[in-house]
């Protein structure tokens, strides 16, 4: 059998003329094989060696004489012909038009592509590769044969060794395998994903596989908003000017990466709107999504990939293949939304890169939220609920779904109601290991205050109800630092009711309370105990939940002087927490019975200061009166009480807890007078204070045979 070789000719040097139509890429690809096949391939015959013709060509010769006409061009000229062929010449999918225009693909690299998709189709080339080649286990081509065909065909001169290095034969298109010499290795390619790019067909089978559309409400939720409004329209000002500017930057190629901070419902509308400003289809990215595959397909199928960082902070160049592989492909503009905090360090590294910008982003778009509720209640209604509540909108479906039809037929208050027991219902379990999640179903009659205090109390309601919409038509100084959060903070002596009021007031916005665990929060390991209180600052504003704190002055307390490493930390830590707290979109209530330990800096920061006095002589008659209920032994007993002691409630509350166990129901119902005092005396000792004269004749009147000494 004679040995095949391979016999490149000097191609002469002629202008071809302009081709009147755009060439098919097949065409291209199994027209320049066969005449590959005629004219470039020559058999060494062994005793005479002499060169003759090809003994088998299996490749049609109307392939060459249709790519000839074409190019209106012979087969003498045909290779000049093709080495002067532009890839602007060819007829190209939308997917790899973009990859060519993107750097990403090559004239020489196409080739190899079309080449190896079109084994798939023509029996007759696997025949001719086999000829090639030799008999060999392995049908796929090998780098030599590559080689020669990209030089006598694109008229580039590419070593094994120089191909091995191309990006795409590290991707999931083409995979390089090797056992022995590099030219030797053979190159598989994968049908389907080279499917995936060519961004027509294939992009909704793409997007399943490895990314998730970022959808706009109106094309998630059930049915069609009762008046008609499209939320892509709908858009905030300040957002629709930032996204702009963001799109200019990244049409310009100034700005490759862009790092989002924020809750996930903000993040995923921002992004909605900057990918409209791009024309481009928003995705949130898989993780089992390799990044340079990931660049590659988003070029392909003009997608604008969300990337949720997690571990170690992504960089530009992670999502290239610049560096990698010498090359100089532009890779596809990236968002990055982080789950957790950006650390001083993190800050540091992104701000070396000049492409990459870092955005921190409010709460979800009052308009998304409003077009939500438009599909379970009328205009006006989800206005006020839109307003309201500021979670997510794509939470607003499965919270509505939760609650049955009848409740929508409920007068507006009922309705509310429902809704705030569905959300503390619906409330994410992994939040609370850094929060305990509190009921807050508090009646009315349950509190007890002064006028003044509960005037305050609905003037802060107001506030957290109107804290998105105050910034209208204010001026730029206020609304270039707003941050749509109210901060309140109630303070007084201990058992006044501070805890009360505030579980009082989330009952009256129906928004769950989660109180703050500082024992889970707070870490002994470095940046762990910022990155928790990120952790629970994005959930509480994803969910715009309340969050309550406890005992502020502990985490709040003055800030000091002293150069030791726990201080220097404390004064860290509480630095960052006023940072946090002040950008945070949501409703933070603190409580402290220490106004004095707590930070000067950070009282201008709440919106809202409310002093909780010790109750007065009627106010402390109705806490007696509200606390004994069916078991008092009436109103005048209750206003005797209240004369006797000044406690205030959550001692009375302990005083009637510990009677009530003296005297179960099934032995007595309505509590003694005697008992009563017998457990306020009790409250006193606990609390180290002397017992009023009053309520100590009153003991020894009650008790002679058990008479009490001061």
């Amino acid at each position: 059998m004679n040995d095949l070789v391979t016999s490149l000719r000097s191609p002469a040097v002629l202008t071809p003329p302009k081709i009147s139509r755009e060439l098919n890429l097949e065409l291209w690809v199994r027209g320049s094989l066969s005449w590959f096949m005629q004219t470039q391939i020559t058999a060494v015959d062994v005793n005479t060696k002499e060169n003759n013709a090809i003994d088998v060509n299996y490749l049609p010769a109307s392939w060459s004489q249709e790519l000839a006409a074409h190019l209106q061009c012979t087969s003498a000229t045909m290779e000049t012909y093709l080495h002067q062929l532009t890839l602007a010449q060819l007829d190209l999918s939308p997917g790899v038009r973009r990859l060519v225009e993107q750097g990403a693909l090559e004239k020489a690299q196409l080739f190899v592509l079309g080449f190896c998709a079109v084994l798939n189709d023509y029996y007759e080339l696997n025949l001719a590769l086999q000829t090639l080649q030799g008999t060999q286990q392995n049908a796929w081509p090998r780098l030599y044969l590559l080689c020669d065909l990209v030089e006598a065909i694109c008229g580039h001169r590419v070593s094994p060794t120089e191909m091995a290095q191309w990006h795409w034969l590290h991707s999931s298109v083409l995979q390089l395998h090797s056992a022995g010499p590099l030219a030797l290795a053979w190159v598989e390619f994968n049908i389907r994903d080279w499917q995936w790019l060519q961004g027509v067909t294939a992009a909704t089978t793409v997007r399943n596989e490895f990314f998730s559309v970022i959808q706009y409400p109106g094309e998630v939720y059930r049915g069609t908003p009762s008046n008609g409004v499209n939320t892509r329209n709908a858009v905030n000002t300040r957002t629709a000017k930032e996204c702009s500017d963001f799109a200019v930057a990244i049409r310009l190629e100034q700005l490759q990466q862009l790092h989002l901070c924020g809750s996930r419902g903000a993040v995923m509308s921002w992004v909605k709107i900057l990918a409209e400003n791009l024309n481009k289809t928003p995705v949130l990215s898989s993780a089992r999504c390799p990044l340079h595959w990931m660049n590659l397909l988003c070029i392909a199928n003009n997608l604008l990939p969300v990337v949720e960082a997690s571990g170690d902070l992504p960089k530009p160049n992670d999502f290239s293949c610049a560096a990698d592989f010498n090359c100089d492909v532009k890779h596809t503009p990236i968002v990055v939304w982080h789950v957790a905090p950006l650390s001083v360090a993190d800050l540091a590294e992104l701000q070396q890169y000049k492409s990459v910008a870092i955005h921190y982003l409010p709460g979800s778009l009052r308009d998304e939220r409003c077009t939500a509720w438009r599909r379970w209640v009328p205009p006006a209604q989800a206005e006020e609920f839109g307003r309201r509540w500021l979670i997510a909108p794509e939470t607003i479906p499965a919270l509505a779904a939760s609650l049955p039809l009848s409740v929508w037929q409920q007068p507006a208050a009922e309705l509310r109601a429902a809704i705030g027991q569905a959300r503390q219902q619906l409330a994410p379990e992994h939040l609370q290991n850094l929060a305990f999640l509190v009921p807050n179903q508090v009646a009315a009659d349950a509190l007890v205050l002064s006028p003044k205090i509960h005037v305050e109390l609905e003037a802060l309601q107001v506030r957290c109800e109107q804290r998105e919409q105050v910034f209208s038509e204010l001026g730029a100084a206020v609304v270039g630092g707003g941050h749509g959060g109210v901060k309140a903070l109630l303070y007084g002596e201990s058992g006044t009711g501070k805890t009360l009021a505030a579980l009082y007031l989330a009952h009256r916005l129906a928004t769950p309370v989660y109180r703050l665990d500082l024992g889970a929060v707070l870490n002994k390991y470095i940046g762990e105990t910022e990155k928790n209180i990120h952790q629970l600052m994005l959930e509480a504003a994803a969910g715009d939940f309340i969050l309550l704190i406890d005992e502020a002055d502990a985490l709040f307390a003055r800030r000091g002087d002293g150069d030791s490493g726990g201080e220097r930390f404390a004064n860290m830590l509480t630095n960052y927490l006023l940072a946090r707290i002040e950008q945070h979109p949501g409703i933070v209530l603190m409580t402290t019975n220490g106004l004095g330990r707590m930070d000067g800096a950070f009282m201008r920061r709440f919106d809202r200061v409310i002093e909780f006095h010790s109750p007065a002589l009627d106010e402390r008659a109705q806490l007696w009166q509200n606390h004994l209920g069916a078991r008092s032994p009436g109103e005048q007993a209750c206003m005797h009480l209240a004369s006797l002691c000044d406690l205030s409630g959550g001692f009375i509350r302990n005083a009637v807890l510990a009677a009530a166990a003296e005297l179960p129901v099934s032995e007595q119902s309505q509590l003694s007078f005697t008992c009563l005092l017998q457990s306020v005396a009790r409250e006193y000792r606990k609390s180290g204070k002397p017992l009023p004269p009053k309520l100590l004749n009153q003991l020894n009147l009650a008790q002679p045979d058990k008479a009490v000494q001061v």
